[in-house]
């Protein structure tokens, strides 16, 4: 149950531990919530740009390249949507100075590197981190278009499901995101969720006909391009981010000593990988 559910703060000194129990519990609890906190959006890139997907691609990635992340949280549960009584959900503290931005900040941590430069290949890369994946959000407006600009805790409380502990805080969203996805397949997709249709699908990202994202059949024109092949977006005097660099990424815990995080050992995962990376689910701000 949601409501039994603890948030398990990580800082420097238990950082180890709770990382061994996180593993353990990850083998029986394979759906993985994600949620990230950051300093907010401090650039917009400068260009032309024939879509609006294009430009909100461009928006999220220079920013995930200028800034740090504040939280992460973690919340871990079987397919049933059950949570393990030994540890549910991480929320992890990092110290800086200071809509798929969920899963770019995270691939950045994963990875070591700067986002792609296009959305294709931001994609391409999503798929090999992240076979199955769902964004919450994108599964609710599926059902009720009228969720299209609601916020994670609005679609919650019109789904019933309760949220534990503070919100903007990375493990009780990510708790939250966990309860909404299963209340969601419960409700409106009881004879399972069609992993080809829906997974992959990123609110904001890759437009189709109906605003939404479409990240399996890239290549597509959006909207924009099927009404004006030539429109074009150009603003002035913001922020371009970095460009293709590499990104040692040094986190530092709130209590304790920095910590450097390298590229992981196990590397970007194809559809059959190891289970307990398959199912990842995201559900906006």
């Amino acid at each position: 149950m949601q409501s039994q559910a603890r948030i398990r703060e990580v800082w420097g000194p238990n950082l180890q531990e709770e990382l061994r129990l996180l593993r353990d519990v990850i083998e029986t609890h394979p759906y993985v919530a994600l949620d990230t906190e950051f300093p907010g959006v401090v650039a917009r890139p400068i260009g032309n740009f024939k879509t609006q997907s294009e430009y909100h691609y461009q928006t999220m990635r220079c920013n995930v390249d200028l800034l740090k992340i504040i939280q992460v949280g973690i919340t871990l549960s079987d397919e049933d949507g059950n949570y393990s009584t030994e540890g549910s959900t991480w929320q992890f503290n990092f110290r800086f100075n200071v809509n798929g931005y969920d899963f770019g900040y995270f691939l950045r941590l994963l990875t070591g590197e700067s986002l792609p430069p296009t959305e294709d290949g931001f994609f391409e890369v999503l798929r090999q981190w992240f076979p199955i994946n769902y964004d919450v959000r994108y599964l609710m407006r599926e059902v009720n278009p009228s969720a299209n600009k609601g916020l994670l805790q609005d679609f919650a409380e019109e789904l019933g499901v309760l949220r534990v502990g503070s919100s903007h805080q990375a493990g009780s969203d990510s708790l939250l995101i966990s309860g909404a996805f299963f209340k969601i397949r419960e409700l409106y997709y009881r004879d399972g969720i069609d992993v080809k249709s829906l997974s992959g699908k990123l609110f904001g990202l890759g437009q189709t006909t109906n605003g939404l994202t479409d990240s399996a059949g890239r290549g597509s024109a959006t909207i924009a391009e099927r009404e004006d092949r030539t429109t074009t977006r150009e603003l002035h005097n913001q922020t371009p981010g970095p460009q293709n660099q590499t990104v040692a990424i040094g986190l530092q815990l709130q209590a304790g000593n920095p910590i450097q995080i390298p590229p992981t050992q196990y590397g970007p995962m194809g559809a059959n990988g190891p289970p307990y990376l398959r199912t990842s689910l995201v559900g906006g701000r």
